[in-house]
């Protein structure tokens, strides 16, 4: 009878620590001194990453698009790897007591802050990302308020996590120039300041496109453009996204300066305008002057890309070319 008691307590304890621990708020980090795992990504709203030297990034999300600093569009790809990273975070082991010592220290100095919230704005985690094992096979972390340092990985990859917790502003930021789908584009005008005939504006209208010279004066083609070069054109405007940032070119007020080749300016069904102005980067040598091949300048296989008149960006001739089309190539030629 007695075991019988003892069995029944067992079992009533056992149910009631299942019960606290389903009923426990998954995103509190009250007790969890090693758990710097979030499991459900989806549910984060606001990271905050700041380091010893006084600078941060704020991401918050907005929708569809994470935010940084409130002011620009995060890069997707890099925004799903710091999400992948929090995510997959594991405490591989706890160090022994003096070489905790030596983790405090290096986290007291060379530490990354980080703060999760969810969609509410409660805070969820506060903790701080230091620097990588001997080995290189774990991360320094520790939770804010506590004394007690872990080695933590990353499920499935190996490697330093601090990677992931910058606080770079131009880093975070979204390349995309032109993200549209065709039925989201009103106007879309290509002015070439030296090819003037060339030049042309494309608008949308109730029974289609009309594509006539930008240019007054420039003959006008007495036909209708072809739909499908029209949105195979604008079809170019979905995806075109830099390769790299350029705010930091030291001949940038120069380059500003300058006639462009080309000037794509856009107009969506919501009234939002963009222009953006290309010029060529031309290949030279040592002495700055332009590489010839057989007598010609080697062509060209990127732009200098400033975009609004805010920010520079380096773009391809192979994927931004696709939008550079001539006047006459919507129509199809007479037979």
């Amino acid at each position: 009878m007695k075991r019988l008691v003892i069995l029944i307590l067992l079992l009533l304890i056992g149910s009631f620590a299942v019960y606290k621990l389903t009923r426990e708020d998954p995103y509190s980090t009250l007790g969890k001194d090693n758990d710097f795992a979030v499991q459900d990504t989806a549910q984060i709203g606001k990271i905050f990453i700041g380091d010893r030297n006084g600078n941060s990034a704020l991401l918050t999300r907005n929708g569809v698009w994470w935010m940084v600093n409130q002011k620009y569009k995060v890069n997707p790809p890099v925004m799903e790897s710091l999400l992948k990273t929090i995510y997959g975070l594991e405490t591989l082991y706890r160090p022994p007591v003096e070489a905790a010592k030596t983790m405090v220290k290096n986290l007291a100095t060379k530490s990354v802050k980080v703060e999760i919230y969810n969609k509410s704005n409660k805070l969820i985690r506060v903790f701080y990302v230091g620097g990588v094992t001997p080995d290189e096979s774990g991360t320094y972390m520790i939770m804010e308020g506590e004394d007690q340092p872990f080695v933590v990985g990353q499920k499935g990859k190996d490697g330093g996590i601090k990677v992931s917790f910058f606080t770079e502003e131009e880093k975070w930021r979204d390349k995309g120039i032109f993200r549209y789908a065709v039925d989201d584009l009103k106007i879309v005008s290509v002015e070439y300041p030296k090819l003037k005939n060339k030049s042309f504006i494309l608008t949308k209208s109730q029974s289609g496109y009309d594509v006539v010279p930008l240019i007054e004066g420039v003959p006008k083609i007495n036909a209708k453009p072809n739909p499908s070069k029209v949105e195979s054109y604008l079809t170019g405007f979905k995806k075109q996204i830099a390769e790299a940032f350029e705010n930091k070119l030291p001949r940038r007020d120069s380059l500003m300066q300058l006639l462009p080749f080309s000037i794509l300016r856009t107009e969506d069904m919501k009234g939002q305008r963009h222009e953006v102005k290309l010029y060529p980067i031309i290949p030279t040598n040592r002495d700055g002057q332009a590489l010839l091949y057989q007598g010609k300048p080697v062509p060209h296989d990127r732009y200098y890309a400033v975009v609004d008149n805010h920010d520079i960006m380096l773009v391809q001739e192979l994927v931004f070319g696709k939008l550079l089309w001539s006047y006459d190539y919507f129509f199809d030629k007479p037979k």
